[in-house]
């Protein structure tokens, strides 16, 4: 479980292709690797992923097919940075919004307007199902940002940064075109989906 508030970047060292999976390795700042081990669960562009070797600030994820099909993680390229972030613990304070880790879907950045300390990024998802879970005001994890919908269109919605939110993540550096994961709020979706199955049983047992 994360929170959406990003420690750092990590830069993309190798990418080995085995028969079931493909091993990701990052290069990580000092501030994370600390009292990092095997298993630890890590924010990786919003997508959760364990820990599989450790040497030294190099850090390994094994990203099995679906995973890979689902994220932005078919997108990198060597040299290329994600966002990272360590998983909560009982004794820290929840500063942005509960992120299980689990990746719903990506998105493609139709716009970025940025004037001055007015950052603002225009998405549109790749599939149009989701839209039914974006709302006004709503939290949206974004490259496993925690950011709050700002603006929302028939087929696109968009998002504001802070100056400091783009000094600790890779937003600054995004392009028109770019991908990125998408995690929704879990108890929207819980609520949308139940109220579109209560409604289906009213009406069918009406018609009946």
């Amino acid at each position: 479980m994360f929170n959406g508030i990003v420690q750092g970047t990590a830069k993309l060292s190798s990418i080995i292709i085995k028969k079931k999976c493909r091993t990701y390795t990052f290069i990580f700042p000092n501030n994370i690797i600390k009292n990092l081990s095997l298993g630890s669960s890590i924010s990786s562009n919003g997508c959760c992923l364990s820990v599989v070797k450790i040497n030294k600030n190099y850090i390994s994820f094994d990203v099995i097919n679906e995973t890979f099909n689902k994220t932005n993680f078919k997108n990198l390229k060597m040299g290329d940075y994600i966002n990272i972030e360590k998983p909560l613990t009982l004794q820290d304070g929840i500063s942005g919004h509960l992120i299980s880790g689990h990746v719903i879907c990506t998105a493609k950045i139709i716009n970025i307007k940025n004037n001055l300390n007015n950052f603002k990024l225009y998405l549109k998802l790749n599939d149009i199902y989701f839209m039914k879970y974006i709302f006004i005001k709503n939290f949206i994890s974004i490259d496993g940002v925690s950011l709050t919908i700002s603006e929302l269109r028939s087929n696109s919605f968009c998002v504001f940064l802070i100056p400091d939110t783009l000094k600790r993540t890779i937003f600054l550096h995004k392009k028109i075109n770019d991908i990125v994961n998408i995690e929704i709020d879990n108890n929207v979706q819980i609520v949308v989906d139940t109220t579109e199955k209560f409604i289906k049983n009213y009406i069918s047992n009406i018609i009946k």
